[in-house]
């Protein structure tokens, strides 16, 4: 999703600018250190190609994220029932008595 955005981007902020550069969008896309070495209007059009793939990328990751605690909370997780609880007191007294008595 990231380099598709990316693709798209670059390419229409060239074309909007009148600049026909099909390698340098490639070149883009494979090494992102690139752009440093840019000046003036293909550095402003990578810069931004670059800020709205990563928009694109955090927007998508935060969407999924909302939606599996949607997820989640909809598993109905009930909590733990009475006969559990002691059950499971029982258990930590024994434990706790029987540690006493080894000391």
């Amino acid at each position: 999703m990231f380099s598709r955005t990316l693709y798209n981007s670059l390419t229409r902020q060239f074309a909007e600018r009148g600049i026909k550069n099909e390698a340098l969008v490639v070149r883009l896309l494979g090494s992102p250190a690139l752009v440093g070495s840019l000046e003036g209007v293909q550095r402003e059009v990578a810069v931004q190609g670059y800020e709205e793939a990563l928009k694109m990328l955090f927007l998508s990751g935060a969407g999924l994220a909302a939606l599996m605690v949607l997820v989640q909370a909809g598993t109905g997780w009930r909590g733990v029932e009475d006969e559990e609880i002691e059950t499971l007191e029982e258990e930590r007294e024994g434990l706790v008595d029987g540690s006493q008595s080894e000391a």
